[in-house]
């Protein structure tokens, strides 16, 4: 669709999700890993083409760990506060109970909606819709005794 084409390009540099993961080498068995993506929140520009109107676009975000924990929303970077006495500070996040190479995907799904004057909101829109996704080891924790 033209349109659906315009919107992408206006688009381009918010977009397209980067994952950011928490510890990203380092993940230790359970402890929580942490995954975030920029919130750019809603966006919207004005077209001319094919006609006058506002175009706003609004991001859900649909995350899918490896262990099959689900999250929605943007996630929270590591900011120092503990994630196991304060786990809903992180709402992107998961626990794994085994060692291994493990991912998270994300989705993030651009809502779209055009406002023409002197017509009602149109928003049945195709979606514009990008997924991202990162591997990270998890490693077990050992006990060594020393003098």
């Amino acid at each position: 669709c033209e349109f659906v084409d315009i919107v992408e390009e206006h688009y381009e540099h918010v977009v397209r999700p980067e994952v950011a993961v928490q510890p990203a080498a380092n993940a230790v068995v359970n402890i929580p890993v942490l995954a975030s993506t920029p919130d750019v929140g809603d966006v919207g520009f004005e077209i001319d083409n094919p006609v006058p109107g506002v175009v706003t676009a609004s991001p859900t975000y649909a995350w899918v760990w490896s262990n099959g924990t689900e999250a929605q929303g943007a996630g929270r970077a590591y900011d120092g506060t503990n994630p196991v006495d304060n786990a809903d500070h992180y709402p992107v996040r998961a626990v794994y109970t085994e060692s291994g190479t493990h991912s998270v995907g994300l989705t993030v799904t651009w809502d779209i909606a055009l406002r023409v004057p002197g017509l009602p909101t149109i928003t049945d829109i195709e979606p514009l819709v990008y997924d991202a996704d990162a591997t990270f080891p998890v490693r077990s924790g050992r006990t060594v005794l020393v003098d």
